[in-house]
């Protein structure tokens, strides 16, 4: 029996930047389309059914590929938590051109 826990790739939001990880383009989103920025709840909720189809019981951990949009992140954090996974966010620096990581602490 394996008890490893797998830590998966996953972008924030489909079509704002494109994202590449380890040479490799992300192929999974938290979100593919928003349809009211202003509607936080409808959000989470859009996150937690988005979310709820990458976690097993071998994937909790997640590095999030944040690419903007603050309500979205918010959501998706508070989706995480809500269903017990453990995110590291990863940012953009242009300056050097990849990304660096931020953890959360719950």
């Amino acid at each position: 029996m394996n008890n490893k826990k797998r830590t998966i790739n996953i972008g924030l939001c489909k079509g704002r930047h494109d994202i590449v990880v380890n040479d490799k383009r992300l192929k999974y989103f938290v979100f593919d389309k928003i349809e009211d920025v202003c509607n936080p709840k409808k959000i989470e909720e859009q996150a937690i059914e988005s979310l709820n189809k990458f976690v097993t019981k071998d994937v909790t951990n997640i590095n999030l590929y944040v690419t903007g949009l603050t309500v979205a992140l918010i959501s998706a954090l508070n989706a995480c938590k809500k269903l017990g996974i453990t995110p590291k966010l990863f940012h953009y620096d242009k300056k050097k051109n990849k990304y660096f990581s931020q953890n959360i602490i719950f």
